[in-house]
């Protein structure tokens, strides 16, 4: 990670430490099912692409004449997909008329070109809208398959060589109807301000969506064996030290964004110790016969309400603090022969009960 890549981390950190999500407005959701099994982080021959997460199997089906998703356009795509479905509650979701706003709204910058965001994102709008996914759950005991298509429809009237342009009609997408009732049953949410920060890396952003949401209830240290870290995040690599290496690389980049993640490295396995979740839950403060206190015109019932959150955020911080105490305490003593701990961490679970 070079020096500029890396200021651009650390100032999107202190940004993210300053202001928690939902205050920032930067509050993102991504499908649960995409997190436990990702997609392809490069160019893939053929038109299906496997992942194998545990009991759980993701597979990605493309036309042939088209190619399958990759990188880290597809992962933003879907973000904004399953952020936008989340908040209006319908399959219906309009992209615009003007193709440089919408990539703004991705964090991308337009550029024009062979290689240029463009041509790269529309090519990757016709993999991502025309593949079918196909999800199956086989413990031995139990088999189950949900076949879904994220897109069922879509129009995109922007011309690319005036992004800028407005359009006469919008540009617009229909969900699937069992992929929209997927994503909004089970959303993580996310961070859009990572998701941003880390848009080099496909990797990365699989690795923040992941930690985010194993970290949300993690509440006991949890051992994931590289091998089985391996076939959820990188089946394609050659081996299991080159895939520990890249992972552990794009692992440091999220740990900047995300530092009170707390992992340790073991030569067999990924340790993910209870942490601070990094999208805090609202908390919805109840006053004067059940009303709930999030917006009221009665300036004296703001204010109480006000003074209610801070002892709330108060009690909750020192709770949180006494926490932190007693687990460290409780590593030293089970775990006395054990490397260092991590300021900062990482992963998932033997049994991978994503």
């Amino acid at each position: 990670m070079n020096n500029k890549n890396l200021d651009k981390l650390v100032k999107e950190a202190l940004a993210i430490e300053h202001e928690e999500a939902f205050r920032a407005g930067a509050i993102g959701y991504m499908s649960r099912a995409l997190i436990q099994a990702t997609m392809p982080h490069s160019k893939t021959a053929g038109s299906e692409f496997k992942r194998q997460n545990g009991s759980f199997k993701l597979v990605i089906l493309a036309d042939s004449d088209i190619g399958l998703p990759y990188g880290s356009l597809p992962r933003l795509l879907l973000s904004w997909i399953t952020t936008e479905a989340v908040k209006a509650k319908q399959r219906d979701l309009v992209l615009g008329k003007s193709l440089s706003n919408f990539m703004t709204e991705l964090g991308l910058i337009p550029s024009g070109g062979r290689w240029g965001s463009i041509h790269r994102l529309k090519d990757q709008m016709k993999r991502l809208f025309s593949s079918s996914i196909s999800c199956t759950y086989d413990d031995g005991k139990t088999w189950g398959i949900r076949n879904v298509t994220p897109v069922e429809k879509a129009e995109l009237w922007w011309n690319s060589k005036t992004p800028k342009q407005s359009t006469i009609w919008n540009s617009t997408l229909q969900l699937g109807e069992s992929f929209f009732n997927e994503i909004i049953s089970n959303p993580t949410p996310i961070d859009i301000r990572a998701l941003k920060a880390l848009k080099q890396s496909p990797m990365a952003i699989d690795i923040y969506c992941w930690l985010t949401y194993r970290m949300s209830y993690l509440r006991k240290i949890t051992h994931i064996p590289w091998a089985a870290l391996q076939m959820q995040f990188g089946a394609n690599y050659k081996d299991l030290r080159q895939f520990k290496r890249r992972f552990n690389d794009q692992l440091k980049k999220v740990l900047i964004l995300y530092p009170d993640a707390k992992i340790r490295e073991t030569q067999e396995s990924l340790m993910l110790l209870p942490s601070k979740a990094h999208i805090q839950k609202q908390t919805k403060l109840i006053v004067n016969n059940n009303c709930y206190a999030t917006t009221t015109k009665d300036n004296n019932q703001q204010e109480s309400s006000k003074k209610e959150q801070k002892k709330i955020d108060k009690l909750r911080d020192k709770k949180y603090e006494e926490y932190k105490l007693n687990a460290v305490m409780e590593i030293i003593e089970n775990i006395p022969e054990s490397p260092p701990l991590y300021r900062q961490s990482r992963s998932d679970d033997c049994q991978l009960q994503n």
